[in-house]
């Protein structure tokens, strides 16, 4: 890596620590969660810029200021004391992590990459009138214009300051992809906090390495899908499984905005969701209502794509009436579509449902010690985006077999990803549940402190591995 590009690592996660830090207050993920943030305000100058016209550069400062002064004014608003997240345990996280992503030595040549998000990241790197003509273009249609614009927009920020190089796509792309897969560790980890500290984890680290289960070349090569799905599973594993979720949905609802935003995947997972955490929150629906806002963001940009003149190759899909009168088209797709599912992720969610199964038959009032919400959730979730998917390939337009053969494994990451969530929730269940703790929500009696007035050892312990 040269120093130009170290230089562009180092401005993307400054650029965004501030925001991040008054999100997390806890500076070690903030160091995980900047390059995100530094993704989201560029997102917002993208959409500024289309929206007004003008120069990027001219947006881009005028967001990060912007962005800058609200993270300033809420650091100075009181808030609950945050749990501790040691600085070991993120070292480990980013270590473990880095070495899969040592991919990223490959050079910049992956067809999507170019085809799609780093040509979004050129035509956003001037001004508003060039990007807005070029999302309206019909030659560039086999790009889709309409993809949501997080995974461009950092790339289409630095080229914007430092000079077009596919190398420098490919760095930003992969440092965003790593900031969105460690702070889902954290989120993951976050759930499990009355296990064992280096359980948690290592519950988190292990959820985090499913990235690559369906595709490893991807995560650093430029698409958007490692990118958005670690988000999404982040969110679940916050929102879902949280014993609280609304306690502090900060880093949630950061993750789940970044997910609608990436991929028009992540917009109608994330709508599912959504619609999740309202059903399970019902009884709150005075701080339910805020997983909305992401979910919004992502019909925001959808309504201004299409604005500008943006459209997708999966509008011409056949519609559902036509295909379920269409014996013959449901007898061609149907088939491949569900084998190629089986073959990328069948065994594996097999396996993770056996695990359910077991654990929900003899460890699930220990699952309550943990505090950890039902695991339901993360089945309904990923049953409601499966479904997405085979209709998307039943309906859409494109050759069946090339376009499984295109996409089947990338677009089924989330489901791996969630597989994973649900086993490692079930295994924690069984061997980290800490002895002598009352399930979650019920009280204790406070014990005295020392007289010297410091923390007892347990308590301190435990803060610290939370």
């Amino acid at each position: 890596m040269s120093a130009g590009h170290l230089l562009t690592v180092t401005l993307v996660v400054a650029s965004g620590l501030a925001p991040a830090f008054a999100v997390a207050r806890s500076l070690p993920v903030a160091l995980l969660l900047a390059p995100i943030a530094t993704a989201l305000v560029s997102t917002v100058a993208v959409v500024a810029m289309l929206a007004f016209g003008a120069d990027l550069r001219i947006w881009l400062a005028a967001a990060f200021i912007v962005a800058w002064a609200i993270s300033l004014w809420l650091l100075r608003r009181p808030r609950p004391a945050q749990p501790a997240v040691p600085w070991l345990a993120v070292a480990v996280t980013s270590g473990v992590l880095a070495v899969p992503l040592l991919l990223v030595l490959h050079p910049p040549t992956s067809w999507d990459a170019h085809s799609i998000w780093w040509l979004h990241a050129g035509y956003f790197t001037y001004d508003g009138e060039i990007a807005r003509a070029a999302m309206a273009s019909p030659g560039f249609v086999f790009s889709h214009t309409d993809y949501p614009p997080l995974a461009s927009a950092p790339v289409a920020a630095a080229w914007a300051l430092f000079g077009q190089s596919y190398r420098t796509a490919q760095v930003v792309s992969t440092l965003t992809t790593f900031s969105a897969v460690a702070t889902a560790v954290v989120a993951v980890a976050a759930v499990f906090t009355r296990s064992r500290p280096w359980l948690a984890w290592s519950a988190g680290i292990v959820v985090g390495l499913s990235t690559w289960a369906t595709g490893a070349e991807y995560v650093a090569a430029g698409y958007a899908d490692a990118l958005w799905s670690a988000c999404l599973v982040g969110a679940a594993a916050a929102l879902l499984l949280h014993r609280d979720p609304f306690a502090r949905p900060a880093l949630g609802l950061v993750l789940l905005t970044a997910a609608v935003l990436s991929k028009n995947e992540g917009l109608v997972a994330g709508g599912i969701l959504a619609a999740l955490v309202t059903v399970r929150s019902r009884r709150d629906l005075g701080r339910a209502w805020l997983v909305w806002l992401p979910a919004g963001s992502g019909l925001a940009w959808a309504g201004l794509a299409r604005a500008v003149g943006a459209t997708s190759d999966i509008e011409q899909a056949e519609p559902l009436g036509g295909v379920f009168g269409d014996t013959g088209r449901l007898a061609t797709r149907l088939p491949p579509t569900l084998d190629a599912l089986w073959e990328t992720v069948g065994p594996l969610v097999v396996t993770a449902l056996g695990c359910a199964l077991v654990g929900f038959l003899l460890v699930r009032t220990r699952r309550a010690t943990l505090g950890v919400g039902s695991d339901g959730w993360i089945w309904l979730l990923s049953c409601g985006y499966t479904a997405t998917l085979v209709f998307t390939y039943v309906t859409g337009p494109s050759d069946i077999d090339w376009w499984l053969g295109a996409s089947a494994d990338r677009v089924t990451l989330p489901v791996a990803m969630l597989a994973c969530l649900s086993a490692v929730s079930w295994l924690l269940a069984a061997v980290g549940a800490r002895d002598g703790l009352p399930p979650a929500g019920t009280s204790t009696p406070a014990k005295a402190s020392p007289p010297d007035g410091r923390e007892p050892r347990a308590a301190a312990y435990q803060a610290a591995g939370a």
